[in-house]
């Protein structure tokens, strides 16, 4: 048989409770179930790895309260406006034209 590409990729084994990654190649197909990672990293380390790179400032932030405070304030005085828009609309006197 030929050999098949398999792509790089992350997996989270369940069994050991280990983060693998697989690097590019080409194997034998026969062999696909002998493919070792070549990097593993237990759920402790890899909850670290994490924490260091939102540190360094490699991983978006999370929404802290302030910023969440500031947005609902903004959203809730835009539906103030829309709100009084509507009921100035409803309550000012229909204008009929007559032929």
């Amino acid at each position: 048989m030929g050999k098949i590409k398999v792509d790089s990729h992350w997996l989270y084994e369940v069994k050991s409770g280990c983060f693998e990654y697989y690097e590019e190649t080409y194997i034998e197909e026969e062999k696909m179930y002998e493919l070792k990672p070549s990097i593993r990293i237990g759920m402790r380390k890899a909850h670290k790895l994490v924490e260091f790179m939102r540190e360094e400032g490699h991983l978006p932030k999370n929404v802290d309260e302030d910023i969440r405070k500031d947005d609902l304030k903004i959203t809730h005085r835009h539906l103030d406006i829309i709100e009084k828009m509507v009921d100035s609309y409803f309550s000012s006197p229909l204008k009929i034209k007559e032929n």
